[in-house]
């Protein structure tokens, strides 16, 4: 059965995909995990968490999984050097934007 969304549905779905997705990512992966949980082991944990963000998002390949390990070690680097958790998230958001409002047009 094929489903069907509305032009409001799309909307909702773009714009909780890019805000509260990413949202709960970076709280997650850069200002908890960073900030608190690896505080004394940066590097290791920058390590550790990118392997983790890559597998979350489900790689269908290495060089998939690469791709999304190195977004997230960007992501950490910002992170470590500027400690502001607003900066990775609108970097996060921008970067996956180039994928989703393609899409979003293209259901309008």
């Amino acid at each position: 059965m094929q489903q069907s969304f509305s032009k409001n549905q799309i909307l909702w779905m773009t714009i909780t995909g890019l805000i509260i997705g990413h949202f709960i990512e970076e709280l997650s992966y850069r200002a908890i995990g960073l900030k608190y949980v690896f505080r004394n082991y940066e590097i290791i944990g920058m390590m550790i968490l990118s392997c983790v963000f890559a597998f979350t998002h489900y790689p269908n390949s290495t060089i998939d999984f690469l791709i999304y390990f190195q977004s997230s070690i960007i992501y950490s680097i910002i992170y470590l050097k500027s400690r502001r958790f607003e900066l990775v998230l609108i970097l996060h958001i921008l970067n996956n934007s180039f994928t989703f409002i393609p899409m979003l047009i293209e259901s309008f």
